[in-house]
This record gives structure tokens, C-alpha cells and sequence, in this order.
């Protein structure tokens, strides 16, 4: 029982940086209005013109 929770322990770091790795590539992936939609409230984001999203993403 001892070993399986020593292996499982042993696991773990690997699979944060691995679950890390994932969503950092993701995240660069996507377009930056996609990224800032992530941010802003959507019934907001769908009104907003493209002055201000371009606003938006310089900041």
C-alpha cells in the first residue's frame, strides 16, 4: 500500500506540468479575441465594436 502511494506521489509533478504544458499551448493558440472573450462578459463582448475590442486588447 505504501509503494502506491509513494508512485502515485512520485506522479503527481508530471502530471501538473503536463496538465500545464496543455493549457499554456492552448492559450497560445487562440486568436486574441478569443482570449479576451476568457475575460470580458459575453452579453458584453457581442456588443462591443471594433474600436473598442482593439482597445481592449492593447491593454
Amino acid at each position: 500500500m505504501t509503494t502506491f502511494i509513494i508512485r502515485r506521489l512520485l506522479l503527481l509533478p508530471i502530471i501538473v506540468l503536463g496538465v500545464s504544458l496543455i493549457i499554456f499551448s492552448l492559450f497560445q493558440i487562440l486568436g486574441p479575441n478569443r482570449l479576451l472573450a476568457s475575460y470580458v462578459n459575453p452579453n458584453v463582448f457581442d456588443k462591443l465594436s471594433e474600436a473598442e475590442l482593439d482597445a481592449l486588447m492593447e491593454k
